[in-house]
């Protein structure tokens, strides 16, 4: 099994999580990371805003999507950038011909809250074995 803890293996890559690193400029005054806007997507009062979730402040937001928009480098500062690459990647696309029983396609998307993609999920004691340290959320579509 592959796991996405920090330090889980050799599977693991922080990159995964786009966090923001040294070469994020995030300015707390004036609420942007790299000169844009942040956006909390926190509802107010909902569950996570009241759990405290690193998601809901820019002052403890530790990456995600709005640490990872074009062009950001996810490297820190120390570490050298490569030269930009190129790559070819060819792709097969198959389709079906629209029939009259599939016009209207039932799609359900859900998320932790409204408008929100993200979630941090909180660390667990130290001392806590990996066994032992599990986090729920919950989230009820009414």
């Amino acid at each position: 099994s592959t796991s996405l803890l920090p330090g889980a293996g050799p599977g693991w890559s922080g990159i995964l999580e786009c966090p923001c690193t040294t070469r994020h400029h995030v300015n707390l005054s004036q609420g942007t990371i790299n000169g844009r806007p942040f956006h909390s997507y926190c509802l107010e009062g909902g569950a996570l805003q009241r759990d405290n979730n690193g998601i809901c402040s820019l002052a403890t937001y530790r990456g995600g999507m709005q640490c990872c928009v074009d062009g950001d480098v996810l490297l820190d500062a120390d570490q050298p950038d490569h030269p930009i690459d190129t790559y070819f990647h060819k792709l097969r696309v198959y389709f079906e011909e629209p029939r009259p029983a599939l016009q209207n396609a039932f799609r359900l998307y859900w998320q932790a809250e409204e408008w929100n993609g993200e979630y941090q999920i909180p660390q667990c004691a130290a001392g806590t074995p990996p066994a032992d340290c599990v986090h729920t959320l919950t989230s009820r579509l009414t």
